[in-house]
């Protein structure tokens, strides 16, 4: 895919900007600035309002963070040369920049700060992560007057997490400043306790544009001495969401205010707001390319079934500090949420429709550190700043460029390595394609291995912090693994504190953190764990449960799924993969479920093609969300011709990201015959189904079946066409059982009665599961079937299958394989057998449009038979 570059991408989509901070809502902010006022009394760094002198030794004094030595992009390191002390800011001021981290400007600071102190208005276009929250708060900071106590200066941002965040940098910045009153507002908070703070004297108003509209309007918030408006992410500020709100606040300012404005792009839309009111704009443009050097971008192809054991395998091969997941429904997101933490891992989300408290919370939490894993929407896409974030997983693959390129930015921050990757299925591939033509990007398909220095994002601190932060810290190793191991530690109450500071930060140890006494509250307690591999928070309390079940076998061991095809997938779930790459697991944890037995052989199966003949016409067209149609129209010269009515329900009970119950298929041909299927999900373990058939009005076969899956193993017992009053009927019962995490065992009994006949035929089965490939073996009374799949690349894979019947006393061997091109939307299959049957078939889709090709021909050398296929599939 494209790889060249564009010298200034004008009219591209928006993206992102950073920031540094967490809040728990405006009674954090109210502590964080009285604990930074306290501190300021306390120092003994002497204040003053002047420059810097020469010879002043303040910089010794300072409470500088660790160095960050992680290795920096040109992003942000192909600057001028400058320092923040030649734009001559106020020394309290660079005491604040210094203790934030921040060593030199950055090029968006460089071009920015000494324009903005000159009062001239800016649209300044840079990168996600490059430090344009620095650029706008130095400046905004450096001019607030102590002596007003009126609102000088507005900062509009487009979601309440990105105003918490931009404000507490605000504070810690401003904490030497000797007074200095921010405040954030913004919509699901107690518009009361904004009333009552604007009582006060406030410098800085950091909201979003629906709350502070509304103070205005009430009289509250005045705004008519505002010197100063910054519009951080201005392109979602300037959409038509927002646009009408920024005007209405922009008509109650003075009319020679300063406006700033920054984003990552400025679509059309900003230029007749820019025409409208901003002054001879000075314009900064730092996008030589739109996505961030540091960031590398991969896609792994796979069904939609085969998206949680992706994710699964993502997480057990890549060195994660943390990551954020994102999905394109709230409800997609809980589901998922729920999944990951049954699969053993610690997962937080969040979403637009949850409570604003609780949106406070997971997001204070997770900047600290105190989970791995983040699901959330969109709404997490602007400007949110978390440095230990070093892997972003685009779960629903995004619609648009802008979108995308706004969630892949939050990894990478300032300079740093990062890695998006995107799980994306045949409907998400003309988006991938059409999002790297516009951002002028290569996304690449994801190899079996990555670099592992693109991971390698610890931020430096080690178990010696925690001694550090807590006296009569005690730690003792718990246990050995092959890639990691785990130190306990006993925490005394008082150190609670102290700990949580650091949180987040520990990158060499595995280590699990339990706070003494069984009579503390809950609130204090958490878990904390570090891996020596991964390099940060692996878990957090309570301790995440153990891996739990996952029905279906659809799932390829392997981080690269190909899909079986074009049909419709049949409702299963994906199961944890039980291969060899799995086994940096814990030794302890439960197996994972083994499937189903009839699923045993089909992974094989799938490579070879079906065959067709005569001329195959089919229209697919969906209702609604839960209901589907379908028309086939068949013309064969050895069959039969007609014409078949299919219909699919799907509930609305859902179960997993890709599962909703109940489900009912069926089908009607023109002679009457009917074919139908209601699956239902009783209980989280029990799944029930029953199906019947017609054939030309006449009953034919009906059977019921009940399948239980525990956590690692899975049994089913079906029931065909039971006649009580004959005493006749088949009994089929199946069990596959796990061994270990490779090796399945189980076994078949089928058990059938009718007048003068009674009998019963036993089966043993055996799969075997590596890396990329799956052995099965079934022996029993009626003979042996034997199948070996082999996944060769991301575009090859291999079938072999054996197949001898003592009933039939015959055997035979076949090979097939499948090639899938998807840049080509092109898919094909061959096959030979030991019978001299050849055949292969060649499905195309032609992308944009909803139309499937497929060609098929087979010919038996034995019996020199000949016959060709071709289908057209819409929709």
């Amino acid at each position: 895919m494209a790889t060249a570059r564009t010298a200034n991408p004008a009219q591209m989509i928006g993206l992102n900007k950073p920031a540094n901070g967490q809040l728990r809502g405006q009674a954090a902010l109210l502590a964080a600035a009285q604990q930074s006022s306290a501190l300021q009394k306390r120092t003994s760094i002497p204040q003053s309002s002047g420059g810097i002198k020469f010879g002043d030794d303040w910089k010794k004094c300072l409470e500088l963070p660790p160095k960050d030595t992680r290795m920096r992009t040109a992003d942000v390191t192909s600057t001028k040369g400058n320092e923040f002390e030649d734009y001559c800011l106020k020394r309290e001021l660079l005491m604040g920049i210094f203790e934030m981290g921040w060593e030199k400007p950055s090029p968006v600071q460089e071009e920015s700060i000494p324009i903005a102190l000159s009062g001239r208005d800016i649209l300044a276009r840079a990168k996600n992560g490059t430090g344009k929250s620095g650029a706008y708060l130095i400046p905004l900071l450096e001019r607030i007057d102590l002596k007003k106590d009126h609102i000088q200066a507005i900062v509009m941002v487009p979601t309440r997490e990105l105003a918490l965040q931009v404000s507490q940098i605000s504070i810690q910045l401003s904490k030497h400043l000797g007074g200095v009153k921010v405040m954030a507002t913004t919509g699901g908070t107690n518009l009361r306790d904004d009333i009552m703070r604007l009582d006060e004297t406030v410098h800085v108003v950091i909201a979003t544009p629906g709350r502070i509209l509304d103070l205005i309007k009430k009289g509250v918030a005045k705004m008519d001495k505002a010197q100063l408006i910054v519009m951080d992410e201005a392109d979602k500020l300037l959409s038509q969401d927002f646009v009408v709100l920024i005007e209405d606040i922009i008509s109650f300012m003075p009319k020679d205010r300063q406006i700033l404005l920054y984003s990552a792009t400025f679509p059309i839309s900003v230029q007749k707001f820019m025409n409208k009111h901003l002054k001879k704009p000075y314009e900064i443009n730092l996008m030589e390319e739109l996505t961030l050097k540091g960031i590398t971008q991969y896609y792994a192809y796979v069904t939609e079934r085969q998206k949680v054991h992706c994710l699964n395998t993502l997480f057990s091969r890549l060195q994660i500090n943390q990551s954020i997941i994102f999905c394109n429904s709230t409800q997609r997101v809980e589901l998922l949420a729920k999944k990951i933490t049954q699969l053993g891992y610690s997962c937080f989300y969040i979403h637009a429709k949850m409570m604003q408290e609780y949106r406070n919370r997971v997001f204070h939490d997770f900047r600290n550190g105190l989970c791995r894993n983040l699901v959330c929407t969109d709404l997490f896409t602007r400007g949110i700043d978390i440095q230990a974030v070093n892997v972003v997983i685009n779960f629903d693959f995004p619609k648009n460029a802008e979108t995308y390129l706004h969630r892949i930015g939050r990894s990478g921050r300032f300079g740093h390595l990062g890695l998006a990757i995107n799980l994306i299925t045949s409907e998400d591939r003309y988006n991938l394609k059409n999002i790297e033509d516009q951002l002028v990007t290569d996304i690449k398909p994801i190899p079996s291995s990555i670099d592992k220095s693109l991971q390698k994002q610890g931020t430096g601190r080690n178990l010696s912090d925690w001694r550090n932060a807590a006296p009569g810290i005690h730690d003792t190793i718990l246990a050995m693994h092959p890639t990691r191991f785990q130190v306990m530690i006993s925490v005394p109450y008082q150190s609670v504190d102290e700990l949580r500071k650091i949180g987040g930060h520990l990158s060499t140890t595995d280590v699990v953190v339990n706070f003494a006494g069984v009579e503390l509250p809950l609130d204090p307690y958490c878990q904390l764990c570090y891996s020596l591999s991964m390099g940060s928070v692996l878990a957090a309390a309570p301790p995440s449960p153990a891996p739990a079940a996952a029905g279906g076998s659809q799932g390829v061991p392997g981080l690269v799924s190909v899909p079986p095809g074009f049909t419709m997938p049949s409702v299963s779930s994906v199961p944890p993969t039980s291969g060899s790459g799995q086994q940096s697991a814990d030794t302890d944890s439960p197996l994972p479920n083994p499937g189903t037995y009839e699923e045993c052989h089909r992974k094989c199966k799938e490579v070879f093609p079906l065959q067709m003949e005569g001329v195959r016409l089919v229209v697919n067209k969906g209702l609604s969300n839960h209901f589907q149609v379908s028309h086939t129209v068949t013309l064969s010269t050895l069959g039969d011709s007609g014409y078949r009515f299919g219909s699919t329900y799907v509930g609305s009970k859902q179960t997993g990201p890709a599962e909703s119950f109940p489900v009912m298929v069926g089908d009607m041909d023109n002679t009457g015959s009917l074919n139908a299927q209601i699956i239902h999900q009783l209980t989280s373990a029990v799944r029930s189904k029953i199906a019947i058939q017609t054939q030309q009005h006449k009953f034919v076969n009906w059977q019921c079946e009940m399948e239980c899956r525990g956590e690692d193993f899975t049994a089913a017992v079906t029931l065909g066409n039971p006649d009580v009053l004959v005493g006749s009927g088949i009994l089929l019962g199946h069990y596959l059982q796990s061994i270990t995490p490779a090796l399945a065992l189980g076994g078949e009994l089928v058990y059938h009665r009718r007048p003068g006949e009674e009998g019963a035929v036993t089966s043993l089965l055996g799969r075997y599961t590596g890396d990329n490939y799956v052995a099965t073996l079934t022996l029993g009374g009626a003979g042996a079937h034997a199948t070996y799949y082999h996944k060769a690349s991301d575009q090859l894979q291999v079938g072999v299958e054996f197949e001898a019947s003592t009933r039939m006393q015959d055997t035979t061997a076949s090979f097939g394989y499948q090639l899938d091109v998807p840049k080509a939307n092109f898919l094909f299959k061959g096959t030979v057998d030991s019978n001299w049957v050849v055949g292969a078939t060649l499905e195309k889709k032609l992308v944009p449009l909803p139309l499937t090709l497929a060609l098929g021909a087979f010919l038996n050398h034995r019996k020199n038979k000949f016959q060709c296929g071709f289908g057209v599939t819409i929709g």
